[in-house]
């Protein structure tokens, strides 16, 4: 049952990392919310010891000038808060879906998932977005010369290819 709800709410996780990358004029209007921005957040959240430190962590991160995390996301309201309000929304998840094993280390599972959901939409704005938009830009070598094939980036013919 826990590898279940587990799966399920990972999924739930990358969808509003998809979400969340969708909204592209927010990424290019407040670059300063950047890559490592992002990632050491992300690492900094597998440090806290309970969720309310998660929650802290964040509005402290909303609560400081031109970060991006100040900045307006969804329905006016800021980014950090944002991200809270999906967090407490994940926190809720964990809760319902293990409620039946008092055992378990239902904040030790939200720190992880929202370090996870973080890394996400790392991948999302970072990674996937951004090759999409280096493929766009950069033409593509289906136009190379026949010559050109089978040359290094150094201009020199590759050695398999000249040994048959």
């Amino acid at each position: 049952m826990k590898e279940e709800a587990r799966k399920e709410i990972i999924k739930m996780l990358v969808q509003w990392a998809d979400e969340i990358g969708e909204n592209k004029n927010f990424w290019k209007q407040n670059r300063e919310l950047g890559k490592t921005n992002i990632r050491t957040t992300a690492t900094a959240i597998l440090q806290a010891s309970c969720y309310d430190e998660v929650k802290l962590f964040l509005e402290y991160k909303g609560s400081r000038k031109n970060t991006g995390w100040d900045k307006p996301f969804n329905n006016n309201t800021t980014f950090a808060n944002y991200i809270i309000n999906k967090i407490e929304d994940l926190r809720k998840k964990v809760d319902e879906k293990y409620k039946e094993d008092p055992t378990f280390d239902k904040e030790k599972e939200v720190i992880e998932l929202a370090a996870r959901f973080l890394g996400y939409i790392y991948w999302k704005i970072y990674g996937l977005v951004n090759q999409k938009e280096n493929e766009e830009r950069q033409p593509q070598n289906s136009n190379q010369s026949p010559q050109m094939k089978g040359t290094n980036y150094q201009g020199r013919s590759d050695s398999r290819q000249s040994r048959s």
